[in-house]
């Protein structure tokens, strides 16, 4: 339950980073809350962020909803990150699900999320997992 927990996904990340690009000043703060999605962090991100950050990286494939309303959400996340007075780099983080998109008619929050990456040129790095079943 730990945020900085040495086997959650932040800190596994943080720690590749620090041997690929170390730096004795490097820190992490891991920004996330379960079960939120971009609806909250639209408007409640500053608190959550530090005021000078080199890189934020964004994930909510999973909590959004596939709808207009994620899509000006995390719009305005996107881009509250990138109007701050000294602008991280932002990536985006995604996955593919078969069973979401099944449901959404192929139009899932990632594909809203893409739309959003595109327009202000963000990086959107994007996993799709796939079953094979005999």
């Amino acid at each position: 339950d730990d945020p900085i927990s040495p086997e959650c996904y932040p800190a596994r990340f943080f720690d590749w980073w620090n041997t690929v690009f170390p730096h004795p000043a490097s820190e992490l703060t891991n920004g996330a809350m379960r079960r939120t999605n971009s609806e909250y962090f639209s408007f409640c991100n500053a608190h959550h962020l530090p005021d000078y950050t080199d890189l934020v990286i964004v994930e909510l494939d999973t909590d959004d909803k596939a709808d207009r309303a994620t899509l000006d959400n995390f719009e305005l996340l996107i881009r509250s990150i990138l109007l701050r007075p000294d602008p991280p780099a932002v990536v985006i983080l995604g996955h593919f699900s078969p069973q979401v998109h099944a449901q959404s008619g192929f139009s899932g929050p990632d594909t809203w999320h893409s739309v959003v990456a595109q327009f202000y040129d963000v990086p959107h790095i994007r996993y799709v997992l796939y079953w094979i079943t005999a």
